[in-house]
Formats: structure tokens, sequence, C-alpha cells
């Protein structure tokens, strides 16, 4: 349970500073999320739930089932995985709006790396491996 909440805040935290990265380097890659308005948090937190659900579940399907594709492009595929579950889960909610895939793919490229280093602190605290 504890690796559960812990990969929740870690998700909500990586999609909060990639956004506002992307915002503050002027990247336009298309991803619009919707954190401005105080009525949008509940809805954000509940997005944010929803992604890291289908990641919990079909992120870990696809990578299973793509293990030879990722080793061939050495890890590179992730991205892919991850840049469809943002595109996934914009139909179930509408905290996250976007309209091109090459932007999500430059989106979840920085979401990765984000996540990268935010489990490193929380994987010291938690013994999350």
């Amino acid at each position: 349970m504890v690796k559960f909440i812990a990969g929740y805040v870690i998700l909500l935290c990586s999609l909060v500073i990639t956004y506002y990265l992307c915002n503050s380097w002027d990247i336009n890659t298309g991803v619009k999320i919707f954190i401005n308005q105080e009525k949008y948090y509940q809805e954000l937190l509940a997005g944010v739930l929803l992604i890291y659900l289908l990641d919990f579940t079909l992120g870990n399907l696809l990578r299973f089932f793509s293990a030879p594709l990722r080793c061939i492009s050495l890890g590179l595929f992730n991205i892919v995985i991850t840049g469809t579950i943002l595109m996934l889960s914009t139909r179930y909610t509408n905290i996250i709006s976007i309209e091109t895939f090459t932007g999500v793919l430059l989106f979840s490229i920085l979401l990765t790396i984000i996540m990268g280093i935010l489990h490193i602190p929380f994987s010291q605290i938690y013994k999350i491996r």
C-alpha cells in the first residue's frame, strides 16, 4: 500500500513539474493540464489516480508483452508506452488535453526523466525497489 501511495505522489508531482517546465521553457508539447483553477484540484487528483491505475495495470501488461521490443530499443519504447497511456487517459478525464502525439512523446520523455529523479528520495525513504 505504501508503494502504491508513493507511486501516486510521484506521478502527481511529476505531472505538475513537467507541465510547468514545458510552459516556462516555451515548449509547445500540445499537452494542457488544467490545474490553475481551484475547481480542478479534485479532478486533478482523480485524473492522476486514473493515469496511475492505467499505468499500473495496462502499462505493466504492455511492458511485459513488449519486452523484446524494449530490449532492442534499449528501453526507449517505454516512452511510447507512457505516451499511449497519457493519450488513453484523456478519454476518461477532463484535466488533460492532448493535441498531437509527437507533443505527448516529448511530454512523456520529460515526465519519465522527472519521475526517475523523484523516485530516488521515495525509494530511500520507503525502501521501494
